[in-house]
């Protein structure tokens, strides 16, 4: 706990692919991004589009798009990743997905990173660094994502 809101572009969820989960068990993770990993999605923030593209994040290579929006409501991650680029080769359970909450110049939103390099969870950070100390002259807005509905929704999609 960090004693004090943290802004949605400090917010994150990922699922590691199945080669990185243990016991076999699809979770979800739900913590701050790493610093630079929130850094770099800014970033690349004007470049992140409704349909799947390159981008680096921290040095590492995933399909991103954006899902504007103060939740994803309809859009749901699972089949955004099945409705990847037809010249993705792997399967959908050899993905880590992440979900990260942005503020893009037209509105909230998140964007949604794909990639089979490394767990999803190494995006994260449970110190929540990225948040910084509570400052209440800076505004702050709360992330409504509902992971535990992503997850019922969706527990078989992935291959679990």
């Amino acid at each position: 706990m960090i004693g004090h809101d943290v802004p949605r572009r400090a917010v994150g969820l990922a699922l590691n692919s199945k080669h990185a989960r243990s016991q076999d068990q699809l979770h979800i993770h739900i913590e701050c991004l790493r610093a630079d990993v929130a850094g770099s999605l800014q970033a690349a923030a004007t470049r992140l589009t409704d349909t799947w593209s390159g981008v680096e994040v921290a040095g590492w290579h995933f399909a991103a798009m954006r899902v504007m929006g103060e939740e994803l409501g309809a859009s749901d991650p699972f089949r955004l990743l099945a409705k990847r680029p037809p010249d993705a080769n792997a399967g959908l359970e050899d993905y880590s997905l992440i979900v990260a909450g942005m503020q893009f110049k037209d509105g909230p939103g998140f964007a949604v990173l794909a990639g089979t390099s490394l767990p999803g969870e190494l995006l994260l950070d449970s110190s929540c660094a990225v948040a910084g100390p509570p400052n209440s002259a800076a505004p702050r807005t709360q992330m409504r994502m509902a992971p535990a509905d992503i997850a019922a929704n969706n527990s078989s999609s992935m291959g679990t």
